[in-house]
């Protein structure tokens, strides 16, 4: 039943249970909402990197059919993740929302051993006006 190890006592028996039965409702609450919502297309790749430029000489056809057959997939690959990114969004949301209110909370977060610390919501970052980045 417990994810912790070294879980001794009833108390933290019934919290672990309760917090376990919780997570399984979570996550049958999230996996209802994520077959239920799409909202807009699939955005196009970005590109970040930096290349060397193209190769000098010719490329051989076969090699050249190869790298196309292999950028179809990754733009296949990329537009599932990217379907289930979307998906996700409303409870990505959500879980933002929760972290904020926990780090601001009266218990904040713990930032060494035993020290803790509560950030002021003037601290808090602004949500851009974009749609998540899938990042691959």
């Amino acid at each position: 039943m417990s994810k912790r190890p070294n879980v001794q006592s009833a108390r933290e028996r019934a919290v672990e249970r309760d917090t376990q039965r919780a997570r399984r409702a979570r996550d049958a609450r999230l996996s209802a909402e994520r077959g239920r919502r799409r909202t807009a297309t699939t955005p196009e790749p970005t590109i970040t990197c930096v290349g060397r430029g193209p190769v000098g000489g010719s490329i051989p056809r076969t090699v050249q059919a190869w790298i196309d057959r292999e950028a179809a997939d990754q733009l296949r690959r990329y537009g599932r993740i990217a379907a289930e990114m979307e998906t996700l969004a409303p409870a990505r949301e959500r879980w933002v929302r929760e972290f904020y209110e926990r780090i601001t909370g009266p218990r904040g977060f713990s930032v060494h051993a035993g020290q803790r610390r509560t950030i002021a919501a003037g601290e808090l970052p602004e949500r851009p006006r974009r749609p998540w980045r899938v990042v691959w």
